[in-house]
């Protein structure tokens, strides 16, 4: 199972907006709960020998005073030596929101003097490019060169102790992941945090390139879209499937609702399963509104992976013309269809 398939990142994002503030109080408890996942944010604000005495715990939706009035941050990290009031480590966590105002200035403005100091920034994998140069215009203030690895960015503000620093969800969850090995209830509270993220990282705004703006790509979606009309009106003239319902469009997904051997499904293109790609790189899927048992069995017969506990994916074949494109795709419908009309004919 993909960690993308995992219960909490399918689940939460369809009944809360607030996806954001669930993930900085998970990563919150983890970072409290494991001294194990707390070292690796250690090892992070106190990379390139940085003497930076040891964040202890983290503080989440902390309300804290400032000179615009009171600012909500995400997580501040906590040690034995500083006051109260002392704000040494700072972390912002984004999934696709996009910075705030007074992000980062005001934060690195109310980051100590008194030492080194770090304003942390967790983001999706394919924010990092375009997240980080943001980051650094909106700074205001001269930054020293880059530093860190393709997931991890840094820098320092000249004539001071205090850092700017960027981090991917998934860097920072899968070395907590390797740092916390043999705690099983932390690498599964790890593993659903890491489902979320991955999930979200599929969703992150990609740089646009001037070769994905061509007709070409144009007139490709206009083809997966009369494939999947064409392959459910064939399959409608054979007999094995029905219509029952209207061709529809949402955010996620365009497509009809029809009847396979008498269940009911829904065939078109699936926007999020074809971004998150995995092993099944096709824009193509049937979803099936039927018990796990007889969806199990269609992946058992057929080899095929179930994404999102119903949804089986229609591969395409590549390098040949339209018609055997389109021969193959009634292939894999029927051969699903069928194996549901002999699951009905064994039943009593």
């Amino acid at each position: 199972m993909a960690e993308s398939d995992t219960l909490l990142a399918n689940v939460l994002p369809r009944f809360t907006g607030r996806i954001e503030d669930f993930a900085v109080e998970s990563l919150g408890y983890i970072l409290n709960k494991s001294a194990a996942s707390m070292a690796v944010l250690n090892s992070l604000v106190q990379a390139d020998g940085v003497a930076m005495s040891e964040i202890e715990k983290v503080q989440t939706q902390s309300t804290r005073a400032s000179s615009r009035g009171q600012t909500r941050l995400d997580l501040v990290g906590i040690n034995r030596t500083d006051k109260p009031d002392v704000e040494r480590v700072l972390i912002e966590a984004k999934f696709w929101a996009s910075l705030t105002d007074n992000q980062p200035k005001e934060y690195l403005d109310r980051l100590t003097s008194d030492g080194p100091a770090v304003l942390l920034f967790v983001a999706p994998e394919a924010r990092i490019e375009t997240l980080w140069a943001e980051l650094r215009r909106r700074a205001g203030q001269n930054l020293d060169q880059d530093v860190g690895a393709v997931n991890v960015r840094s820098a320092v503000l000249s004539s001071t102790d205090k850092r700017l620093m960027l981090v991917s969800w998934l860097h920072l969850l899968d070395s907590m992941a390797t740092r916390a090995a043999g705690e099983l209830d932390v690498q599964a509270d790890i593993q659903q945090l890491r489902g979320l993220a991955q999930r979200m990282d599929a969703q992150a705004f990609l740089p646009l390139h001037a070769e994905e703006l061509s007709s070409n790509i144009g007139r490709r979606a206009l083809n997966f879209y009369r494939l999947f009309v064409s392959a459910s009106d064939r399959a409608r003239d054979e007999g094995w499937l029905d219509w029952i319902g209207r061709m529809s469009s949402d955010t996620d997904k365009t497509g009809r609702p029809v009847g396979v051997s008498g269940i009911r499904a829904w065939i078109g293109i699936h926007y999020p399963l074809w971004a998150q790609g995995e092993s099944d790189d096709t824009p193509l899927w049937l979803q099936l509104e039927t018990s796990p048992d007889l969806l199990n069995k269609i992946s058992t017969q057929l080899r095929l992976r179930v994404a999102w506990t119903n949804h089986f994916p229609i591969h395409l074949k590549t390098g040949v013309e339209w018609d055997d494109v389109l021969a193959d795709m009634v292939s894999q419908l029927q051969a699903i269809a069928e194996v549901i009309k002999a699951a009905n004919s064994e039943s009593p």
